[in-house]
């Protein structure tokens, strides 16, 4: 008899891909709720301090900046969570896209908001940036926390991938 007379489909585990979508779905969302929390209380402490520094338009700075932050985040994280589920092979430029989009769209906002006297710049800005630290501090920290495969069986190079939509279906 040869040396191996059972098929390939019976030595190696078949991985069913919407597991993994599932599972992809669910680390977004355990990463996004243990960077928008500390993020939020960032944002918090960031409106006492500019109402301390600056009155109600440090505040109102503070706030907005904090707003921007998370929703600048949360929003680029669904988007590469969603192309990472329909066509993973387009994720670094996906995320480059992203990122762009974000960067242009702070510029935008920046311009806008650039003379408001309703609006103390220095604490929006600081606050920008001290959300900005907290939420990728946390985010790396709950990327290094995952157990999960870093690579899933049967998406080499030679499997064609399935554009699937988020809800599973082909």
């Amino acid at each position: 008899m040869s040396e191996s007379s059972e098929s390939p489909e019976a030595i190696e585990p078949s991985v069913d891909p919407h597991d993994a979508v599932a599972a992809s779905a669910a680390q977004t969302q355990s990463i996004l709720w243990r960077a928008i929390v500390p993020t939020a209380i960032v944002g918090v402490v960031a409106v006492l301090i500019g109402v301390a520094v600056a009155g109600a338009p440090g505040a109102i700075g503070a706030a907005i900046g904090a707003l921007l932050t998370i929703a600048f985040f949360t929003v680029g994280q669904w988007l590469l969570a969603y192309v990472l589920q329909t066509n993973p092979a387009l994720a670094q430029s996906a995320a480059l896209a992203i990122y762009t989009g974000k960067l242009l769209a702070l510029l935008l906002l920046l311009l806008l908001l650039k003379d408001s006297a309703w609006l103390d710049d220095r604490v929006f800005g600081f606050t920008i940036v001290a959300c900005t630290i907290v939420w990728l501090a946390t985010e790396v920290a709950a990327v290094a926390r995952f157990r999960g495969p870093s690579v899933v069986p049967g998406s080499g190079p030679d499997v064609v991938p399935e554009i699937r939509d988020p809800k599973g279906s082909v």
